[in-house]
């Protein structure tokens, strides 16, 4: 048995994200000749995708015959070849329309229960338990956790980081913006008024919601059109990202940041107990969220819709919660150096390459058997 498997038809649909491509990468790497084929580069074809999915309530494509076992990304087939398919939560398979889902379930249930569907590669194990209660349990049995992949151009292990603080995130409001800003501010006044904070979001969107951004002492700006190397570069500057988020499913941002050796202060939703641990920072709970246990609430998917809800509630115990988060963090530089340690050692066992690499090798020849007797 060796290191690589033998090749691999590898479909990817719609636009990818870059942790889509990355991996795509990281399985050429694994499966050397795997095909990849991309059925994203034409508007057309994206189009013809997209109302495929509305008119039958699901993103499914067609799969032309042949002997080589199929990774599907965001797609089903019920073609009898067999295959495996990549999602992130359960919505996506019906194009993340609620009603679709309540209209179509049964016949994706389907799909997932056929003998030519071999395994499902989940993001989470919160994705897999959402994935049991949407589709059954014969369906979470397929499933396969495949973390996503950092980028991974931080340096990890420096010491001398010019931030207390870096939030990341293109939705101010939705990921907790102003709250954090508050919070901040309430650390200088508790901690001192060195404390530094870089915020790289849609500055237009937090000039809505917190007016002039030039009054936030301590605070430097900056637009949410960095690159992936300026986003590592950042983070690797960074000692604390904080990511108060209240709607989230992953959180790429945290990945990266564990993988920069950066504390994390987060919310307790989703996937993100599994990134975020006593060890490595705080886990903050929350008093609404777009996630609960692992559902995600219809009603919350409209990001415009849950913003107005929560400009509309006091959040300020909230708040306070991640002010004495912030304030540890800011006023302990021992603790903050064991969680920058736990951080990085975390990522190297669940997150990196390596590990990636492994458990992808053992699902794949678990999923198709075939492979190791080609």
């Amino acid at each position: 048995m060796t290191d690589t498997l033998p090749p691999l038809h590898e479909i990817m649909t719609g636009r990818p994200r870059p942790f889509h491509l990355r991996f795509a990468a990281a399985l050429a790497e694994l499966a050397p000749g795997t095909v990849l084929e991309r059925r994203d580069h034409s508007r057309l074809q994206r189009l013809r995708t997209n109302a495929r999915c509305r008119l039958y309530g699901l993103r499914e494509v067609d799969v032309p015959d042949g002997e080589m076992p199929v990774l599907l990304h965001q797609a089903l087939t019920s073609g009898a070849r067999a295959y495996a398919a990549e999602f992130d939560v359960p919505l996506a398979v019906h194009g993340y329309n609620y009603q679709a889902f309540l209209r179509h379930r049964d016949r994706a249930r389907r799909l997932f229960e056929s003998p030519s569907f071999r395994a499902l590669f989940v993001f989470s194990d919160w994705a897999k338990r959402s994935f049991a209660m949407h589709f059954g349990e014969e369906t979470a049995a397929k499933c396969r956790i495949s973390y996503p992949l950092a980028s991974v151009q931080s340096d990890s292990s420096r010491s001398d980081r010019r931030y207390d603080f870096t939030f990341i995130s293109t939705s101010f409001r939705l990921k907790g913006g102003p709250e954090m800003l508050r919070a901040f501010r309430s650390v200088r006044q508790s901690v001192g008024p060195d404390a530094t904070l870089c915020v790289v979001t849609n500055l237009k969107e937090a000039r809505h919601c917190v007016g002039d951004l030039s009054s936030y002492e301590g605070v430097e700006w900056r637009s949410s059109n960095l690159d992936e190397a300026a986003i590592a570069a950042l983070l690797s500057e960074t000692h604390c990202i904080v990511h108060p988020t209240f709607f989230d499913s992953f959180g790429i941002v945290v990945l990266e940041a564990l993988a920069a050796g950066c504390a994390i202060i987060a919310t307790d939703m989703a996937s993100l107990s599994e990134l975020v641990t006593r060890e490595n920072g705080f886990l903050l709970p929350l008093p609404i969220g777009g996630v609960v246990g692992d559902m995600t609430i219809p009603q919350f998917s409209v990001g415009r819709t849950f913003c107005t809800l929560l400009d509309r509630l006091s959040l300020h115990s909230f708040e306070r919660d991640l002010a004495a988060a912030m304030a540890a963090m800011a006023s302990d530089p021992v603790r903050r150096a064991r969680c920058q340690a736990a951080a990085r050692d975390l990522y190297r066992k669940r997150f990196s390459l390596e590990a990636w690499t492994a458990n992808m090798r053992a699902d794949l020849r678990a999923a198709f058997p075939e492979l190791d007797a080609s």
